[in-house]
């Protein structure tokens, strides 16, 4: 799933764009059952660090849900920086602490 701008089209449209991505399980690892891995793209503006864009893929649909946070992200103009500190619903047998999305906003360059 996607939504925004992917890499090659930020930076088509003008943007110093780059891109941070993180692939993970989409829960705890002692969680054997239905745990795909997810990989994950997020694009944001090395200037603004505003989000432009992010890909999801992953063999479990449920990870789905996760693009309208980007959407959304996109919409009110949110920074790399801010998605990294953004506090994500949290359950031990559902997802971990730091997941997938937060992890890559995490890892994003500086």
């Amino acid at each position: 799933v996607s939504t925004g701008l992917t890499l090659e089209k930020a930076k088509a449209a003008g943007y110093n764009a780059t891109e941070t991505g993180f692939n993970d399980l989409q829960k705890p690892e002692f969680m054997k059952h239905d745990n795909h891995e997810v990989a994950i793209k997020i694009v944001f503006d090395k200037d603004s660090r505003e989000i432009l864009g992010a890909q999801m893929v992953s063999h479990d649909i449920a990870i789905s849900m996760g693009i309208h946070m980007f959407s959304l992200a996109i919409q009110e103009h949110v920074t790399i920086d801010k998605l990294a500190l953004t506090d994500l619903f949290f359950l031990p047998h559902f997802n971990k602490p730091y997941n997938y999305i937060t992890m890559a906003a995490l890892t994003a360059e500086k």
